[in-house]
């Protein structure tokens, strides 16, 4: 069991926050560029918020996916898998040309998404310690709220600067390094 003193709680805690950072700032990172895609593809900005809607109810449908089959394939993988998914689908959205092929993505995006936040607390719970538990649970959901925020903010900046297939190239390119990481990091 990992304890909070440890070298391993800091690597693991820091590995699903970054990760939660990472899955909310994708989630909520197209908010703010629901304009320019609606602009770029010639869509109104209601048909770009059903892109961007698609996402939320592709991870909640597919939270009751990944916690069983967690239980049965286990954890690490799971997260390492839809890590991996995520990264992939970020990448293909910045090649993206028309609204079918957005929307698609997004759902298939909003199912890889759903990966950490159904398996991260159960990870938690088997390897910490109680006292550990605690500890993580309270940073991981400090992960999804500054990830929310943040993917927000820099979206829209780095989208008024570069473009919004910019976005999510570079979200790419944050998202590969850090999952390169997380993978090395995560016991």
């Amino acid at each position: 069991m990992i304890e909070t003193s440890s070298p391993q709680f800091w690597r693991a805690t820091l590995a699903l926050c970054l990760a939660s950072f990472i899955i909310f700032a994708n989630l909520h990172g197209m908010q703010p560029l629901l304009p320019m895609l609606s602009q770029s593809l010639g869509r109104t900005e209601l048909d770009m918020s059903h892109a961007y809607t698609i996402a939320t109810l592709a991870l909640g449908l597919s939270l009751l996916i990944y916690g069983p089959l967690s239980d049965v394939l286990g954890r690490r993988g799971i997260l390492l898998w839809t890590l991996a998914g995520v990264c992939l689908t970020t990448l293909s959205l910045s090649f993206v040309q028309d609204y079918s092929t957005l929307f698609w993505l997004r759902a298939l995006q909003g199912f890889f998404l759903a990966g950490v936040p159904a398996v991260a607390i159960a990870y938690m719970g088997d390897e910490f310690t109680k006292p550990a538990l605690v500890a993580a649970v309270g940073l991981y959901i400090a992960g999804n709220s500054l990830g929310g925020v943040t993917g927000r903010l820099l979206s829209g900046f780095l989208g008024d600067w570069l473009g919004w297939s910019s976005v999510f190239f570079v979200s790419w390119c944050c998202e590969f390094v850090g999952s390169a990481d997380r993978a090395l990091a995560t016991p």
